[in-house]
């Protein structure tokens, strides 16, 4: 047991004169800015998963789009919609023959954030409006 305390005693001299020297400051600055660069790197690495994102919910709006130009209901849309993103809303307008979609979801960056939302848009030709045409 007596071999040992020296053995720590020594360690933490050696320890303490380390942070009280220039190696100090060096260890000092690192322990500063590491926060700051991790902060950047999970801001960096979750605009690159928002604008994944991003593509999801505009192909989901696609998809709807196109759903709701067939003649399928908004639930079936909306289903879909919920299928690749999570908690999504759907807009549906109605106009001059075509169906557009507008389907917004909460942004996932480390966790789901409601106030950033990604936002989609499509439109698709909408065969319920356009009547009977020959085929």
């Amino acid at each position: 047991g007596r071999m040992m305390r020296p053995r720590r005693r020594a360690l933490v001299d050696r320890t303490f004169a380390l942070l009280r020297g220039d190696e100090g400051m060096v260890v000092a600055e690192f322990a500063i800015t590491l926060p700051a660069v991790v902060l950047l790197l999970a801001v960096v690495l979750g605009s690159a998963g928002v604008g994944a994102q991003h593509g999801q919910v505009q192909d989901a709006a696609a998809n709807a789009a196109r759903m709701l130009g067939r003649g399928e209901p908004a639930s079936a849309a909306l289903a879909l919609a919920t299928r690749v993103v999570r908690a999504p809303s759907l807009d549906i307008d109605r106009a001059e023959g075509l169906v557009c979609v507008t389907l917004r979801a909460p942004a996932r960056i480390i966790v789901t954030l409601p106030v950033v939302q990604v936002r989609g848009y499509a439109c698709a030709l909408d065969d319920g409006l356009s009547g009977d045409i020959a085929r």
